[in-house]
């Protein structure tokens, strides 16, 4: 700590988040400035130490849902020609109308 040199002052600091589904919000951006304002691209990341989960526990116990998740975020699921990806009804949960709020 209190090293201005280092990204942070030195103190650890955890990024968290599937960078492949969670983009930055840029109100009316194109597609190239969300990506350039995205974490990887940022000069901090090569001095990041990246750790990579390797086993989805919500997928682990449905084979045919991991494996649609590695397609969509690999790029080789089908999609319209707008870049849209519908998804299966089965994977989709309806609509209520009731508000759900989450406390984390």
């Amino acid at each position: 700590m209190n090293r201005p040199e280092l990204p942070f002052e030195g103190k650890t600091v955890v990024f968290g988040g599937d960078f492949r589904q969670v983009l930055p919000v840029i109100r009316r951006g194109s597609r190239a400035q969300i990506v350039s304002a995205s974490l990887q691209m940022s000069y901090l990341w090569d001095s990041m130490r990246h750790l990579k989960l390797v086993c989805n526990m919500r997928a682990k116990s449905d084979q045919w849902f991991a494996e649609y998740l590695l397609r969509i975020g690999g790029g080789s699921e089908e999609a319209t020609i707008d870049d849209q990806i519908c998804l299966p009804h089965d994977v989709c949960v309806p609509h209520t109308g009731k508000i759900v709020t989450l406390i984390l």
